[in-house]
């Protein structure tokens, strides 16, 4: 029994959910045979495993994950920060002595360290530059659109059918109606209780409670 576990691996990656950058040092526990490893510097592991196993993925600041395997397939994990919205970094020009640099061309307003949310590898300092208070609003509401927008994009990746696939049985149209009705909305998955995983236990409890005409994505168009 042993060779033949030792002949079967499970293999996958770990992602912040976030920032789409490989989450390396995670806890990848195989419940099942009381052994565990940790996600290497790119966010990959490998373990043995079969089908029916409980995978647990645990780390720090992130919220803890528990699935069962349907298959082998290769996995992609996607940990979701226990603080689901993303923090404002913010660097202040601090006060000198008047012989040090000082810059008063952006009036002491803040710059904000951002990365390209497609190529999370790239990065920089952005000016925003905001020389009233009564601009505050805005500005709150144009960053909360920029995360609202990642967000969006984040969703189309985990809720997508062949990720999806991965974390519950269903397939084909089935599938692609079960993603219909219960891909949640970008203000759903930033907020600040939200658990992914739960989320799709449930979701998948109360989609396979519909009556089957319900389960069918609704014609639009009322034809």
């Amino acid at each position: 029994m042993n060779i033949i576990l030792a002949q079967q691996r499970l293999s996958g990656s770990v992602i912040d959910s976030i920032s789409a950058l490989p989450v390396k040092n995670v806890i990848i526990r195989n419940n099942t045979l009381n052994v565990q490893i940790y996600s290497n510097d790119q966010g990959r592991f490998s373990m043995a495993a079969q089908p029916g196993h409980s995978i647990t993925f645990s780390l720090l600041g992130y919220h803890t994950q528990t699935l069962v395997l349907s298959s082998l397939e290769p996995l992609k994990i996607f940990l979701v920060p226990q603080s689901n919205f993303l923090k404002e970094v913010e660097v202040r020009h601090l006060k000198t002595e008047p012989s040090s640099w000082q810059s008063p061309t952006f009036h002491g307003q803040s710059m904000v360290y951002q990365k390209d949310y497609d190529d999370p590898s790239a990065g920089g300092v952005v000016f925003r530059v905001w020389y009233w208070k009564k601009d505050e609003k805005r500005r709150k509401k144009t960053l909360r659109n920029e995360y609202l927008q990642k967000a969006d994009l984040r969703l189309r990746e985990i809720f997508s059918p062949g990720n999806m696939s991965l974390y519950i049985p269903l397939r084909d149209s089935d599938l692609e109606n079960f993603l219909w009705h219960f891909t949640p909305s970008p203000e759903t998955f930033t907020s600040k209780n939200f658990d992914l995983l739960l989320y799709i236990n449930d979701s998948y409890k109360k989609f396979m409670q519909l009556p089957e005409a319900d389960r069918k994505i609704p014609d639009l168009a009322g034809k």
